[in-house]
């Protein structure tokens, strides 16, 4: 396993399906570094998916140093997996957002990224630049 000195904690997203296999293999990862992550569940469909693979999902959620959920109801139907879970709301409401409806859409970019040295986003961003050269110039 590769060193990984800059890293003191990780975290993963937790979804069913497919996706849950990328989740746990991150988690096997960083265990095997030695790194402590924390999880967030997320989607309506993995209570479903917790009760057809239930030793999996405890499994993985036993392992983390601690678990959130965006909303009360994944906190009350993931309880049996792990009783401590965290409700960590989101952060924008969508209740709150108005909906516009819109004669023509165009298509826009949100890119978040942390900016560190060994990341190379000067580079990254030229790269992107090729993609979409109209909206990005390096």
């Amino acid at each position: 396993m590769p060193s990984t000195p800059g890293i003191q904690v990780a975290h993963v997203d937790v979804f069913s399906g497919p996706a849950f296999f990328w989740c746990e293999a991150a988690c096997a990862a960083l265990r095997l570094c030695g790194k402590p992550y924390a999880l967030t569940l997320h989607g309506g469909n993995l209570p479903v998916f917790a009760s057809q693979h239930p030793k999996r999902v405890r499994r993985l959620l036993e392992t983390a140093r601690t678990v959130t959920t965006p909303s009360p109801y994944l906190r009350k139907e993931m309880a049996l997996y792990r009783r401590d879970l965290k409700l960590l709301p989101n952060a924008v409401e969508l209740v709150k957002c108005e909906y516009r409806a819109r004669a023509a859409v165009q298509p826009s970019m949100v890119w978040l990224r942390a900016f560190h040295k060994n990341l190379q986003p000067h580079a990254r961003r030229r790269r992107f630049s090729n993609v979409c050269p109209k909206r990005i110039s390096p």
